[in-house]
């Protein structure tokens, strides 16, 4: 008779290459320049500007449902993330702070055209526009399940991996940000990250691992060594 199940000790470690050490995570997936490319350009015209904000912003699902035609501010460039839905229930962002991120020109030119499509297709209808930005025909939030149907079907038709989630909208903007050398903290503040710590942890193999030239500029701040014979 044994005084402990064994069991129990099963998912706190277990073995990695031999050696025993904490559980693995699974390595963020992300589509590379060409592969958002053939992506978008195979979407369907009705899911080209959803799947180009999640690309642009890195904007997690919920809160990209919950966002609103008055979140985008045109003016100033820039999308307020203020709210988040979950399993249907309307709540703060995952961080529990509302952020503002910056818009693209490419993405404000393609949501300011959505829009005003859509304003003029029910203003000829007598109807008024529904307040989210991507509602559905009954003006209601997206359903996930149907967005993950749509990814797949983009996917097959541009001949791309099926591993490929909503999620990796996000870390496709923040890998590319971070491979362009873009700040650390500035991709923590447009993902709404509680701290650049957790940025760097997800998105760590992302960032340059080095430049040889940098070292060399450190000796220009320094005075040169007097000769010996000084």
């Amino acid at each position: 008779m044994i005084l402990s199940n064994p069991a129990l000790r099963i998912n706190r470690t277990l073995k990695v290459d031999g050696r025993e050490g904490k559980k693995a995570k699974s390595e963020p997936k992300a589509f590379t320049r060409e592969q958002l490319a053939a992506f978008l350009a195979n979407a369907h015209p009705r899911w080209y500007p959803y799947f180009l904000l999640l690309a642009r912003t890195g904007v997690r699902l919920g809160e990209s449902l919950a966002l609103e035609v008055s979140d985008v501010l045109f003016t100033e460039g820039a999308i307020i993330i203020s709210k988040a839905i979950s399993r249907g229930t309307v709540q703060l962002p995952k961080d529990g702070e509302s952020r503002q991120v910056d818009m693209s020109s490419q993405l404000s030119g393609v949501l300011k055209a959505m829009i005003a499509e859509r304003r003029a297709r029910y203003f000829a209808m007598g109807k008024p526009m529904p307040a989210l930005l991507f509602p559905t025909e009954n003006g209601t939030p997206m359903n996930p399940a149907h967005i993950l149907r749509a990814i797949e079907r983009t996917l097959r038709k541009a001949n791309l991996a099926m591993h490929f989630s909503v999620h990796c909208f996000r870390h496709t903007f923040a890998s590319q940000l971070l491979q362009m050398g873009v700040s650390p903290a500035y991709v923590q503040r447009q993902l709404g990250h509680s701290s650049i710590a957790m940025t760097v942890d997800i998105y760590g193999k992302w960032l340059p691992a080095g430049n040889r030239e940098a070292v060399d500029r450190l000796d220009e701040t320094l005075p040169q060594a007097a000769s010996a014979e000084d």
